[in-house]
C-alpha cells in the first residue's frame, strides 16, 4: 500500500461528492502522528455525511481495516483516521472557526482539484 495511492483515493472520494476547498498538508518525515492531513468542507450535514461515507467506503474497498471515524456531521467536524493519512471533513462554519490550516503553516500545503480528465491534481 502506497501513501500516495491512499491519498489519491481519498481525494478522489471527496471530489466525487463535490467536497469543497480540498487541501493536503504534508507532514511526511516530520511527525509521528501521521504523514498527511486531508482537509475538505461540505455545505450541509447531508453533504458532510456523503463525503464521510464516500471516503470510508472507498478506503474499505481498497485498503481494508484502515479507517476509524470520530465525530458526526451534526458537530460540523468529522475525522477519519486512515493511519498515515488523517482526513478532516468540516462544515464551512467549523472550518472557519478552527482554521486548522493556520496551525500548520510551516508545512507544505497544497490544494487538490479535479482536472478536466477527471483525475486529481496536486497529489
Amino acid at each position: 500500500m502506497s501513501e500516495i495511492s491512499m491519498l489519491e483515493t481519498i481525494c478522489e472520494a471527496i471530489l466525487k461528492k463535490q467536497g469543497r476547498d480540498g487541501v493536503i498538508i504534508d507532514f511526511h518525515g516530520q511527525s509521528i502522528l501521521c504523514d498527511y492531513f486531508v482537509i475538505a468542507s461540505g455545505d450541509s450535514n447531508r453533504q458532510i455525511e456523503a463525503l464521510v461515507d464516500s471516503v470510508q467506503e472507498t478506503l474499505e474497498k481498497q485498503f481494508p481495516g484502515h479507517c476509524r471515524i470520530q465525530g458526526t456531521s451534526d458537530s460540523g467536524w468529522v475525522i477519519l483516521d486512515a493511519k498515515d493519512v488523517i482526513v478532516h471533513i468540516f462544515s464551512r462554519e467549523m472550518r472557519d472557526f478552527f482554521q486548522l490550516e493556520k496551525l500548520y503553516l510551516q508545512y507544505e500545503t497544497r490544494a487538490f482539484t479535479k482536472d478536466d480528465d477527471e483525475s486529481v491534481s496536486a497529489v
